[in-house]
């Protein structure tokens, strides 16, 4: 009775780290970053998304494609059955096939239009990594105008991009790597542990992306 017992304390700080030091704060003493280094690591990021929304697109498109060969196919064959008019076998088997043909037509049509939004949305998608990507080498470049006026345009290969920032603004100097002052990671939006902040616009976009593909 009238004893009292002192609370714990908790576990005390590791050797060498202040109790007040911050969670997540930086250290003094971690690596920096040449400006080279970092567009380095920010082209190769855009590059594999690029790579692997590239590949899916790819694959829709030739979905597409193979949908439009059928329907060639059905329509040549259909032209042959109405030029013969006759009660040969024939007939009964080239009907057959246009019948099959006429199927796996409807087959295509329906999963061409069950991935028509994922197709839209891939294309856009690799399209504005393209232009993020030409908008860091051209001197006072604003992704949002050149974003709409290649959507404007149906521009959407890197070339065609391209050429619209050429008529807009003008190349940046990119000095030799040896005069490249070094960044802080704190500086340019990277953490000790080597994730990107989505404080830029590509960070943005990209975080965007993820949240909406998640599920």
């Amino acid at each position: 009775m009238g004893e009292t017992k002192e609370e714990p304390k908790g576990t005390p700080p590791p050797v060498g780290q202040s109790s007040e030091e911050k969670k997540g704060s930086t250290s003094p003493t971690e690596a920096t970053y040449t400006k080279v280094q970092l567009e380095k690591y920010k082209s190769d990021g855009l590059a594999e998304q690029g790579r692997t929304h590239k590949t899916e697109v790819n694959t829709l498109r030739q979905e597409r494609d193979r949908l439009s060969d059928v329907k060639d196919d059905r329509e040549a064959l259909q032209k042959q059955i109405d030029e013969m008019k006759s009660t040969d076998p024939e007939v009964y088997s080239l009907a057959k096939k246009e019948q099959e043909l006429r199927e796996r037509e409807t087959q295509l049509t329906k999963g061409v239009r069950e991935h028509k939004e994922r197709i839209t949305r891939a294309e856009s998608f690799e399209r504005e990594i393209s232009i993020q990507r030409i908008v860091e080498e051209y001197e006072g470049a604003d992704f949002g105008k050149l974003k709409v006026l290649c959507e404007t345009l149906d521009n959407s290969s890197e070339e065609q991009i391209r050429k619209v920032a050429d008529t807009l603004w003008g190349k940046k100097f990119n000095p030799p790597a040896s005069e490249t002052p070094s960044v802080s990671p704190a500086i340019s939006g990277m953490t000790s542990g080597g994730e990107e902040t989505p404080t830029s616009a590509r960070g943005k976009m990209k975080a965007g992306w993820d949240e909406r593909h998640k599920k």
